[in-house]
């Protein structure tokens, strides 16, 4: 897709406005380079799906299946304000593992979600 993470933030950038059938796909393809390092190609990314998160979160889960649960796909449902990415967000918190500083981001990252998508997935948490 992009030959360099500069033109991949670029691409990325470039498809915030696309309408087409195939952007959600294309944006997938885009989130699947991240390496987990490059903070602006997160946010870039972020950008370029904020106007169809949805459709692009889910693009994106099709493309790495059960395998979202990595550090790189922990930063993509942190950045993503889709519905289901607060459910991902959840499951991140509930995290038994994870230290209640390393929880920290994840629950902020829920109040860039709307009230009612932000709610519904605090009602999950209280019944784990």
């Amino acid at each position: 897709v992009a030959p360099s993470p500069a033109v991949g933030r670029e691409l990325a950038v470039a498809l915030r406005f696309d309408k087409s059938d195939s952007m959600p796909t294309v944006w997938a393809k885009l989130a699947q380079r991240y390496d987990g390092k490059d903070r602006w190609y997160l946010e870039a990314i972020g950008l370029a799906s904020d106007l169809r998160a949805a459709e692009c979160y889910d693009a994106w889960l099709a493309s790495v299946g059960d395998n979202w649960d990595t550090p790189q796909g922990r930063d993509i449902v942190w950045r993503v304000r889709a519905p289901r990415a607060a459910e991902a967000l959840v499951e991140i918190i509930s995290d038994p593992k994870l230290s209640l500083e390393e929880t920290n981001r994840y629950f902020r990252s829920l109040e860039y979600h709307s009230p009612e998508v932000r709610t519904n997935a605090m009602k999950k948490l209280l019944t784990l």
